[in-house]
C-alpha cells in the first residue's frame, strides 16, 4: 500500500507528522548467555524472539529433555520386584536430569520479565563462578597429585570423553587443520553460518527454518557479498581462482582453513549487524542490480562492476536493502549506505512518504525506518521531501530556569537553539535558501559550508563571514547573588567550533563512506530561550520558494520523482483522501516584512538592513 495516510482537520505543521508508534528500542534476542550476560544478537526477523544461535541451542536443548523426559516416562517401577531400588535410582536420576536441562531453557530462553530475569541473571553468573572455582580448584589438585605421585595407569573403563560434533560453533575452525582440505566439514561449518552461499545446488536451506526452497534476493546479494569481500581481502592468487572459478561452492572448497575461518568471522559479524560490514552489503546491492550495459568483470560466475563504473543507492536499491536486510540496518545506518548525498535523500523522502515502514499505529513488530521522535531528518516531513535532511539541532529546555542558585552561587544560563542540516549541491534551491534565510527572516545567523570544496579538513564557508566568528550555543555567568550577575562577564560552554567537531565526528564514524557533495547549513536562533521551531522555517522557506505549492502537489513531485510507475497510481489515490488544511503562517517567524523576499523588503523599509546588523 501506498506510504501516505489519510489525515482530516489538520493544521499544516501537524500534518507533517504521520500518527503511529516507534519501533521498540530493544529488537535483539531475548535469551541469556551461559554467564548470565545478554545476548546481544540480532533476530533475522520481527517475529522471531532468538537469535539465530540461541534458535539453534534452543531447538538442540528442548530435544534433549524430551528425550530425557520420555526415558523418564519409560521406567516403570512396581512394589515387590527384586530390582525396584535400581529402577527408582535410575527414575530418580533421569528424573533430575530432565529438570534440569528443562530449567535450564526456562532461564536461558523464557523469562523476558524484568523482576525474573535480574534473577535469573544473578542465578547464572553465580553458577559460572562457581564453575570456575570448581575447575580451578580441580587443576590445583590434579598438579599436586601428578608432582607428588607416581604416573598412574589410566583405568580406560573409567575415563570420561565428551565428544561433540565438527560443526559445534565452540570447536574453532583451526582444530579441523588435521582433515583434508576437501573435506566437507571444514564448509559445512561456513555454511552453517551463511547458508546463502552455497550455491552447488538450485535450492538453499533457510536460516532459520532450515527448509529447503528456491534462492531469493537476499540469497543472491549475500552471494554478491562474498564476491566484494574477496576483491577487498583475497591476494592476488586467490583473486586469479575466483576469475577462472564458476561457482562459490568450488573456491571454498579450494580454501585453505585459514581463509575460511576468516570468511566465517566476517559472516559472523554480518549477521550480527556489524557496521563495518555494510560498506560491502551496499556495494553487494549495487553489484546485484548492475545495469547489463555497465562495465563489469566476471567473479566466481557473476559479473560485478568495475571501480570505474558509476554506481547509485536509487530506489530499487533502497527497496531490495529493505525488503532483505531490515533486520540488520536500522535507520541510523543508512548515510552508511548512500554513495553521494542525492541517495540520502531518495531514501528519505521515500521513509517520510512512510514507504519504508507500518501505517498501522498498532503493530509495534514490525520494522520501521520512519521514527521522527528519534530521526532529527523526519521531524519535519515538508522539510524532507523538499530535499532539507536535518543532521543535528541543539534547543532549550524551557523546563529549566535561566536563573538559579547552587550551593549558595547564584548562576545564569542562557541557550541558543540551533540547527544543522544539508542539501544537495545540485539542488538549485539550496543557494536560494540560504539567502532566504540570511536575509529575509532576522532572529537567524546563517552560515553554509561547501563540504565538497573544503581543503585541509577545513570546510569552505559560502555565506558571508558573520560578525562573531564563533557564534555562542550556550554560555553561562555566576555571581554571590543574583543581584550581581548582571555586571559578570559571560564564560562560553559550547560555541560553532563544538558544532563543527561535532560534525567531523558524524562524518568519520558514520558518513565517511558518503560523498560530501552538499551543503552544510547552520542555522543559529540568534535569541536564547526560544522554543525550537526551525525546521519548520526551513520547511516554509522552501515552499516560498517553489512557489507556495499546496502540500499535496508537493508529495505529488515527491512521488512522480522517486517511486517507480507501476506503483504511482495507488499512491496518487492516497494523496487524493488526504486533507491539507493550509493556514496563514505564524507571525513568530519574525519575517522582515510580511513574508515576502528580502530584496523587496529592503527597497520598501531601507533601514532593516541596518536593523539586522545590530541584532548580529
Amino acid at each position: 500500500m501506498p506510504p501516505t495516510h489519510p489525515q482530516q482537520n489538520r493544521s499544516p505543521k501537524s500534518a507533517q507528522r504521520h500518527s503511529f508508534r516507534s519501533l521498540p528500542a530493544d529488537r535483539r534476542c531475548r535469551a541469556l548467555h551461559e554467564d548470565g550476560s545478554d545476548c546481544r544478537g540480532k533476530l533475522l526477523h520481527a517475529s522471531h524472539t532468538l537469535c539465530p544461535s540461541h534458535h539453534q541451542e534452543y531447538k538442540k536443548l528442548h530435544e534433549s529433555y524430551k528425550r530425557k523426559e520420555k526415558y523418564y516416562d519409560s521406567i516403570e517401577t512396581r512394589e515387590g520386584e527384586a530390582d525396584t531400588k535400581d529402577k527408582i535410582e535410575a527414575k530418580l536420576a533421569a528424573g533430575k536430569e530432565t529438570l534440569e536441562l528443562r530449567d535450564q531453557v526456562n532461564r536461558w530462553f523464557f523469562n523476558p520479565s524484568a523482576p525474573d530475569r535480574g534473577h535469573n541473571k544473578w542465578i547464572m553468573k553465580l553458577q559460572s563462578d562457581v564453575r570456575g572455582l570448581e575447575r580451578k580448584l580441580a587443576d590445583g589438585e590434579a598438579e599436586e597429585s601428578a608432582s607428588s605421585s607416581p604416573p598412574a595407569q589410566k583405568d580406560r573403563d573409567t575415563e570420561t570423553k565428551v565428544f561433540r560434533p565438527l560443526l559445534h560453533p565452540a570447536i574453532p575452525m583451526s582444530a579441523l587443520s588435521h582433515l583434508p582440505p576437501d573435506s566437507p566439514a571444514i564448509v559445512l561449518r561456513l555454511y552453517s553460518t551463511a547458508p546463502s552461499l552455497n550455491d552447488s545446488s538450485p535450492v538453499v536451506l533457510d536460516e532459520v527454518s532450515h527448509a529447503a526452497r528456491e534462492p531469493d534476493a537476499r540469497d543472491f546479494v549475500i552471494r554478491f557479498l562474498f564476491r566484494e569481500l574477496l576483491l577487498y581481502k583475497a591476494d592476488a592468487d586467490v583473486l586469479a581462482r575466483a576469475n577462472r572459478t564458476q561457482s562459490i561452492d568450488t573456491i571454498l572448497r579450494e580454501s585453505s582453513v585459514q581463509h575460511l575461518e576468516h570468511y566465517l568471522q566476517f559472516f559472523r559479524v554480518f549477521r550480527e549487524g556489524r557496521d563495518d560490514t555494510f560498506c560491502f552489503l551496499r556495494d553487494a546491492v549495487c553489484h546485484y542490480l548492475l545495469d547489463p550495459q555497465s562495465s563489469s568483470t566476471t567473479l566466481l560466475g557473476a559479473a560485478i562492476a568495475m571501480e570505474d563504473s558509476p554506481r547509485r543507492m536509487n530506489t530499487e536499491g533502497w527497496d531490495v536493502l529493505w525488503a532483505n536486510f531490515h533486520d540488520i540496518v536500522q535507520w541510523w545506518d543508512l548515510e552508511r549506505f548512500a554513495i553521494r548525498f542525492e541517495d540520502l535523500v531518495v531514501v528519505k523522502a521515500l521513509i517520510a512518504c512512510l514507504r519504508y515502514g507500518s501505517v498501522d499505529p498498532g503493530d509495534d513488530d514490525v520494522p520501521n525506518w520512519y521514527l521522527p521522535d528519534q530521526d532529527v531528518s523526519q521531524e519535519c516531513v515538508l522539510a524532507v521531501i523538499q530535499g532539507f535532511i536535518a543532521v543535528t539541532k541543539g534547543f532549550y529546555d524551557p523546563g529549566r530556569p535561566s536563573a538559579e542558585t547552587e550551593h549558595g552561587i547564584a548562576k545564569e544560563r542562557q541557550t541558543r537553539c540551533y540547527l544543522v542540516g544539508r542539501m544537495s549541491r545540485k539542488d538549485l534551491l539550496a543557494r536560494q535558501l540560504a539567502q532566504e534565510l540570511r536575509e529575509r527572516v532576522a532572529r537567524f545567523q546563517v552560515l553554509v559550508y561547501d563540504r565538497e570544496g573544503e581543503t585541509a579538513g577545513t570546510p569552505r564557508l559560502v555565506s558571508p563571514s558573520p560578525a562573531d566568528q564563533n557564534p555562542w550555543i550556550r554560555r553561562s555567568r555566576s555571581a554571590p547573588t543574583k543581584e550581581a550577575l548582571g555586571s559578570q562577564p559571560w564564560m562560553i560552554e559550547w560555541s560553532l567550533e563544538n558544532i563543527l567537531g561535532d560534525l567531523e565526528l558524524i562524518h568519520d564514524l558514520r558518513d565517511r563512506n558518503m560523498a560530501r557533495d552538499y551543503y552544510e547549513f547552520i542555522i543559529i536562533d540568534r535569541t536564547p530561550g526560544r522554543t525550537f521551531d526551525i525546521l519548520d522555517v526551513v520547511a516554509d522557506a522552501l515552499s516560498k520558494l517553489k512557489g507556495d505549492l499546496p502540500y499535496g502537489r508537493v508529495f505529488r513531485q515527491v512521488i512522480q520523482k522517486y517511486v517507480p510507475a507501476e506503483e504511482q497510481d495507488k499512491y496518487w489515490e492516497a494523496v487524493a483522501q488526504m486533507d491539507f488544511v493550509q493556514t496563514a503562517q505564524s507571525a513568530s517567524h519574525q519575517y522582515l516584512g510580511n513574508r515576502v523576499r528580502c530584496w523587496d523588503v529592503a527597497d520598501v523599509f531601507p533601514g532593516c538592513k541596518n536593523l539586522v546588523s545590530s541584532i548580529s
